[in-house]
């Protein structure tokens, strides 16, 4: 048995997963590698025009606009396949981002603009990305599965976070949008080599239509959402206040 066979054994592969796992691995390295360097970017770049006490204002732009941009994703889910509107989400984002670059080292209205499309465009790439994963996997694939995906993110967040200072030794900070785009492209590509039959019978599902606001009736009405719902909000706002007392 080869190396490579004992390791898929372990980690409870099977033969047909091997790829799909791979895809799914390197696709949640790349975001959460996109997510942490764009972070770090958009609040040093924001920080060294900006006092910090200006913070909470950026963040709640950004977070209306999330809304706005989060119910536009969910309209465009219910009426075309996932793999399209992440296919459409990367590369506007790439887009927007290799415009920006030319103007972000130059004007501070850039970089505020910057801010508020990297924070809106991480949020719709982890979502999309997650949603895209569940279409994926059965139930008891994700089960097995899920765990060894999510390392992948793991294993990102601690590449892309320990690459900052070397890479700043080699490029100004303006410079890293360029890296931002490389992992966007990257991100562009897994999702093509994403295995189309498993879509397939997500696709041939009729998507119903629902009425705007009937996510959060359902949420507010379900006991266990709603519990989900209030730690996540809990674990936000304690991160967000220890975050910026930090700063």
């Amino acid at each position: 048995m080869t190396p490579a066979a004992r390791l898929a054994e372990w980690l409870d592969v099977r033969p047909n997963e091997v790829r799909l796992v791979l895809l799914t691995f390197a696709g949640a390295f790349v975001m959460m590698a996109f997510v942490v360097l764009s972070r770090a970017l958009r609040e040093a770049l924001f920080l060294d025009i900006y006092d910090a006490s200006s913070l909470p204002y950026i963040d709640g732009a950004a977070i209306g606009l999330g809304l706005v941009g989060a119910g536009l994703f969910a309209r465009a889910l219910r009426s075309r396949p996932p793999r399209r509107v992440m296919r459409g989400v990367i590369a506007a984002l790439g887009l927007a981002l290799a415009i920006l670059y030319p103007f972000i080292g130059r004007s501070t209205s850039m970089i505020v603009v910057f801010y508020l499309l990297t924070a809106v465009g991480t949020l719709l790439l982890t979502s999309g990305f997650w949603l895209l994963v569940s279409e994926l996997f059965m139930v008891r694939e994700a089960k097995r599965l899920f765990g060894l995906v999510s390392a992948g993110g793991t294993l990102g967040l601690l590449v892309a976070g320990t690459s900052i200072r070397p890479l700043l030794a080699h490029l100004a900070p303006h410079d890293l949008l360029i890296v931002l785009i490389g992992l966007l492209g990257l991100s562009l590509l897994i999702n093509e080599f994403i295995p189309r039959e498993r879509l397939q019978a997500r696709a041939r599902t009729p998507r119903t239509s629902s009425r705007p606001g009937e996510g959060i009736r359902l949420v507010l009405a379900t006991p266990h959402v709603r519990l989900i719902a209030v730690v996540f909000l809990l674990v936000g706002a304690a991160s967000a206040v220890v975050d910026f007392q930090f700063k």
